[in-house]
């Protein structure tokens, strides 16, 4: 039997786990427990979904590091 859920894409970021370029819907696919970091700064998951990262910070003027940070700290705190 294969595996049919995909794996994740690529990512280019030091600390290996987000990548700016992944929509939001993509992110929550892979890594549903960075839902809390897109609610604490208003990140729609819904209609907004279909929106990389790197625009959704852009949108809600918020520094693209800083975002991709907490994202990866919401990451790590869940694998650990």
């Amino acid at each position: 039997m294969t595996d049919t859920k995909t794996a994740a894409p690529s990512v280019s970021l030091t600390a290996g786990y987000v990548d700016s370029s992944w929509s939001i819907n993509t992110l929550l696919e892979h890594y549903p427990e960075t839902k809390s970091v897109l609610d604490t700064y208003h990140i729609d998951t819904c209609c907004g979904g279909a929106l990389p990262i790197q625009e959704v910070s852009v949108r809600h003027k918020i520094d693209l590091a800083v975002l991709v940070d907490a994202l990866e700290q919401s990451v790590k705190a869940a694998r650990v």
